[in-house]
């Protein structure tokens, strides 16, 4: 059966509640600080009538994100004897929901690939706007700003932070240049055209990433050099696009609780810094905690205890130990006064809703890139590129236990790529239309007359 070509307008852009989600996720909660979730909470919850008013995914393509929802729900049930644990658990619930029905319905309603531009769009606004707005909260001297201007950190050890700088060690717009990276050298890799502009602007971004001192972003930077690889068809290369973020995290959590490899990682990282100087932030060599590790690996040595006293169910959210950080000098702060920094640690999720939680967790992150097969070869190395910093994120800075700000942006990334690799429109899908560059293709009887029209819509793309 052929197919007949309808010149009707394409669809060009991704549904309304794409850019509301990345500015309250990206620019807005910056702006409004800790309180802020709240709020997007309303917003979320707002949400689910234009979600659940609409038609959702089915189970057997998406299998393991309805696995997730269900270990929320039963998180929900097991601790209804805690009110804190409650209202956690069901903001989880109600959070997920939200941006994974928002996904689906942006996805459905414009195409995969229109949801993408979209969401490079508006990460690019996003980042224009908190650079615009950093500049003016740091000149007004506002309190939760930055004491210093963006260009600062170029040219000293102080680091890129945008809006907020109030004891955060980076901010929201470490994930955005990330994520702009990524869609860079995809554009230079696909596009014919403007290369050398493509060049200079990733270019551009790589600097602010390693201008944010965050040792996350040197990881970045390998994902980046690894995807550029791969579009270059050189060979295996495809392979490390999975196996490079999977193999950081799995190490990563290995050695942070770990005394023995944790020493030896701290000392090939002062090593190393002492070969590239300060410029690139390897180890925090100001402090006394002076550790590759920056505090995680004693917080993560205290947390595998405590997950272990109720490994099913888990402690919930009033657990002691998760309102521990660490001191100066790098031990546990089991006084409230001495500490100096928050846990960041994935094995949180394992202390509040057990380890079978924590597991759901795993399988479902681990299952994305098996849906992202089905992709053509140049765009599963974007979305696998993207899924990689979701997941190095997770596992050194912990996440995924409230989704108001970055863990919110991994979520909407992940399910984005989820469901434009399971549910999105096909070619031979009868009786739908698919947007494919100015036109649409629409199943039809056929009718000798369209191939013609069809064979010209193929020339032209």
């Amino acid at each position: 059966m052929s197919a007949l070509v309808k010149r009707v307008p394409a669809v060009q852009r991704a549904p309304f509640v794409l850019p509301l989600f990345v500015l309250a996720l990206t620019l807005l909660g910056p702006l409004l600080g800790r309180g802020y979730g709240r709020y997007l909470l309303v917003f979320y919850v707002a949400l689910l009538p234009l979600v659940l008013g609409h038609p959702i995914p089915r189970p057997h393509r998406v299998p393991f994100l309805y696995l997730y929802l269900a270990a929320n729900a039963l998180a929900l049930v097991l601790h209804l004897g805690s009110p804190d644990s409650v209202l956690n658990a069901g903001s989880l619930l109600v959070s997920i929901v939200a941006i994974a029905g928002a996904a689906y319905y942006c996805v459905r309603w414009s195409g995969s690939q229109v949801a993408d531009r979209s969401l490079e769009r508006w990460l690019w606004i996003s980042l224009g706007l908190a650079f615009v707005f950093s500049i003016i909260l740091t000149g007004v001297g506002w309190p939760t700003a930055p004491d210093y201007f963006p260009w600062e950190a170029f040219y000293s050890d102080k680091r890129l932070l945008l809006i907020n700088g109030d004891g955060v060690g980076h901010t929201t717009s470490l994930w955005v240049m990330a994520f702009l990276s990524a869609f860079t050298i995809h554009k230079l890799a696909t596009h014919r055209s403007h290369k050398a502009g493509l060049a200079v602007l990733l270019g551009v971004l790589v600097l602010c990433l390693l201008a944010t001192k965050s040792r996350l972003a040197l990881v970045y930077v390998l994902n980046l050099l690894v995807m550029g690889l791969a579009y270059q068809r050189v060979p295996f290369i495809r392979v490390l696009v999975f196996v490079v973020p999977s193999a950081y995290a799995i190490i990563f959590l290995l050695v942070a609780v770990s005394i023995q490899l944790g020493i030896g990682i701290n000392l090939a990282a002062r090593a190393a810094q002492n070969e590239v100087g300060e410029w690139v932030r390897i180890t925090p060599g100001e402090e006394t905690r002076a550790t590759v590790f920056a505090g995680r690996d004693v917080l993560n040595q205290a947390l595998l205890p405590a997950s272990l006293e109720k490994p099913l169910q888990g402690l919930g959210d009033n657990a002691d130990i998760l309102s521990y950080g660490v001191d100066a000098d790098g031990y546990v702060a089991y006084d409230q006064d001495r500490k100096k920094a928050n846990t960041e640690s994935v094995l949180r999720l394992a202390v509040k809703y057990g380890w079978p939680y924590f597991g759901v967790l795993v399988v479902f992150l681990a299952s994305i890139p098996w849906a992202l097969r089905r992709l053509p070869k140049r765009e599963q190395i974007l979305k696998v590129g993207l899924w990689g910093m979701c997941v190095e994120s997770i596992a050194s800075g912990g996440g995924m236990e409230m989704f108001y700000g970055t863990s919110g942006l991994f979520l909407l990334v992940l399910c984005l790529a989820l469901f434009g690799a399971t549910c999105a429109k096909r070619w031979d899908s009868p009786g739908q239309a698919k947007e494919y560059g100015r036109v649409r293709i629409v199943a039809a009887r056929p009718d000798p007359r369209c191939v013609k029209d069809r064979a010209e819509l193929l020339a032209t793309n």
